[in-house]
């Protein structure tokens, strides 16, 4: 055997450190078939092990790469091998990097070569993809295969690595936190482990608190060395932005999401590759993912960063259009603007799709803002992927994706942290999410007061302004900045702000106990929203305390609609859709209904917390500590209480709502 091809067939060196024995035995148990498929993503140890498992057997070792795509030079190592291997003993022949082999005319040979083998031989093929029918095919009898979830460490198996790698001198109860927290980041990729451990050793002791709260991050940079050398470089560029594009969202199980962020509609067919390539691998997506965030990748840095007027038309081509399209949508004239957006060339043709995504997302048309977003995302223009990021926010969260929300809040606001509209998209995420402490931290620290004079550049801090206090049942100064934008927004003729700033007053009057108030601004907004049939303003950001005040609103309209022959048809129609869409996008609503349905007015969610509360005891003082609520927000809903179950006193309520099974139920 010549020297170049006793270095394609050589046995891999042994690595005593990473001992495999629930594999070794896995392995001893497909002894019997004629072919054992290793297929795994890079670095999750497959060629040590087989190495490792063939140790003393008779066995060929062919190791494939980019040159090897030529049938005759495959059948010329075949030729060697045979060569070398006795035709009628028992032996074993390994192809590894069998992914180097990158077409059909290749797979269909090497098929060939298999089926010629003797039937003594059995055959292990190793690659970091998903291996061809064909080559399975190739070998009569059993086949045997190893996949990720196979080759991955289980937690103890993790912790028996990591305690014999690292040698670390600390206390049993730390290390086997640092393990388990290890396993946790790494999802027991080998390699992930390996770097961490390495990284951990390099301290030489001098480990803190703050590396056995996140270990990975100690290995981020050699984590991004890895990847890029061992699995990305060779990535074509489509893909790689695929993979970088699609890392924002949690799972990689949804094409038409991935073409709302992508703006490709084949997401079907690069999901397909990813899969068959395992680039789907948690690590390297949330990896990814960071680098997105940090901005500190090429990929990541291709996205850019700039700043942004709230007018963001108005620095486009087709200016005139453009400009005429945003103000229709200040107006609230939703059809004029799609029709002023319709008349812009493709110059502007990024504007166009950021434009008609709010349009179709305020319509509750999310499908359709999904496929418009995917378009802007993909501008070349900062300006235009800032605002692109801040509205798919706000579609991932009407679709009850709210950790993918927040992460495209967050690249948003690495652009542009101090953006007032921005900052208002925040307040609405907050009460979403129900983060109290973020909006109270923030609170603190914005300067704002509800006895400030705001010009027209400061209204949209406001709205926040307002948002924020609503979330912390603040009413009284709600209502005072709510009714205050209400006038202003409505003055300038701007009805879509304003239609979002009315709702916000009618929560405020409600959690005021001013019910009739609190309709009579409902009905304003309904009547300016109607036609355009605005819907998501109604929806999306109006979950208090996890109850959708809007909800009971919008039925006690409906009530008073029924008794009415003043409403007309456009607002009729808009109310019961929006009735609709908060009942689909927040179901407890229903059982909220259910529980208390006995009352003439079922109480909210946040009057539950405060009976339960007073059922084990608590004094007014105490419930506004444990809620994070004011005394007198708390006196409120007590008396509220008390009217809706029409008692006098907090024995008599806690009878009632016994009776009535209210304290029984979560």
């Amino acid at each position: 055997m010549n020297a170049i091809l006793a270095t394609k067939v050589s046995i891999p060196v042994l690595h005593a450190d990473l001992a495999r024995p629930r594999l070794l035995r896995l392995l001893d148990s497909l002894i019997h078939c004629r072919l054992i498929a290793v297929s795994a993503f890079a670095g999750y140890g497959k060629t040590t092990l087989i190495a490792q498992w063939l140790f003393g057997r008779r066995a060929a070792w062919l190791n494939l790469d980019r040159e090897d795509n030529d049938p005759a030079q495959l059948q010329r190592y075949f030729n060697a091998i045979s060569r070398d291997l006795p035709l009628t003993e028992e032996a074993w022949l390994v192809l590894d990097n069998l992914d180097a082999l990158d077409n059909a005319v290749s797979y269909h040979e090497l098929a060939r070569l298999l089926e010629t083998l003797p039937p003594h031989w059995h055959t292990i093929l190793i690659s970091r993809m998903q291996i061809p029918a064909i080559l399975l095919a190739a070998r009569d009898g059993a086949v045997g295969d190893l996949g990720n979830n196979d080759l991955r460490f289980m937690a103890t198996e993790a912790a028996e690595f990591l305690r014999q790698y690292m040698a670390l001198h600390l206390p049993d109860e730390v290390l086997t936190a640092l393990y388990e927290k290890l396993h946790q980041q790494t999802n027991g990729w080998i390699t992930g482990l390996k770097l961490a451990a390495d990284s951990l050793r390099r301290l030489h002791g001098k480990i803190n608190d703050q590396h056995l709260a996140n270990p990975l991050r100690l290995c981020e940079r050699y984590l991004d060395a890895y990847f890029e050398q061992e699995v990305l470089s060779d990535q074509p560029q489509t893909l790689r932005r695929f993979l970088v594009q699609t890392a924002i969202l949690d799972a990689l199980d949804d094409p038409s999401l991935c073409d709302a962020v992508t703006g490709r509609a084949d997401s079907h067919v690069l999901l397909a590759i990813l899969h068959q390539h395992h680039l789907d691998e948690p690590l390297l997506r949330w990896r990814l993912r960071r680098q997105l965030e940090d901005g500190d990748s090429q990929d990541a840095q291709h996205l850019g960063t700039t700043q942004l007027d709230h007018l963001w038309f108005y620095a486009a081509a087709d200016l005139d259009h453009l400009q005429q399209a945003e103000l229709y949508m200040q107006r609230a004239q939703f059809q004029q603007a799609a029709d002023a957006f319709a008349l812009v060339g493709s110059a502007g043709s990024d504007l166009t799709h950021l434009g008609m995504a709010e349009l179709c997302w305020a319509w509750d048309d999310l499908a359709a803002a999904s496929h418009h977003l995917g378009r802007s995302l993909m501008a070349e223009d900062a300006q235009i992927r800032f605002r692109s990021y801040t509205m798919l926010s706000q579609v991932l969260e009407a679709r009850g994706d709210v950790n993918s929300a927040a992460v495209a809040l967050n690249l948003a606001e690495q652009m542009k942290s101090a953006d007032t509209w921005l900052l208002a998209r925040r307040a609405r995420h907050w009460m979403v999410s129900s983060h109290v402490n973020a909006a109270l931290q923030w609170l603190y620290g914005c300067g704002l007061n509800v006895r400030d004079q705001f010009t027209i550049q400061d209204r949209y801090a406001y709205v926040a302004f307002a948002r924020v206090l609503l979330l912390l049942e603040r009413y009284d100064e709600a209502e005072v900045i709510s009714a205050q934008l209400a006038e202003s927004f409505l003055g300038d003729g701007f009805l879509y702000p304003a239609i979002d700033v009315l709702t916000m007053l009618a929560l405020a009057r409600n959690g005021k106990g001013n019910t009739a108030q609190a309709l009579d601004a409902l009905v304003r907004a309904l009547e300016l929203a109607a036609p355009s049939r605005i819907v998501r303003l109604f929806v999306d950001g109006f979950a208090l305390n996890r109850e959708p005040v809007l909800y009971r609103l919008a039925r006690m309209l409906t009530l008073q609609q029924r008794r009415s022959d003043k409403w007309n048809d456009e607002t009729t129609v808009l109310l019961n859709t929006v009735l609709s869409a908060l009942e689909r996008t927040y179901p407890i609503r229903r059982e909220t209904s259910l529980r208390s349905a006995a009352l003439l007015e079922p109480l909210s969610e946040r009057e539950v917390d405060v009976l339960r509360l007073i059922a084990h005891g608590f004094s007014n003082q105490e419930i506004a500590a444990r809620l994070l609520i004011a005394e007198s927000t708390v006196k409120r809903h007590v008396y509220s209480i008390f009217g809706k179950l029409n008692v006098r006193s907090r024995t008599q309520a806690m009878g009632k709502a016994d009776a009535l099974g209210l304290l029984s139920e979560k």
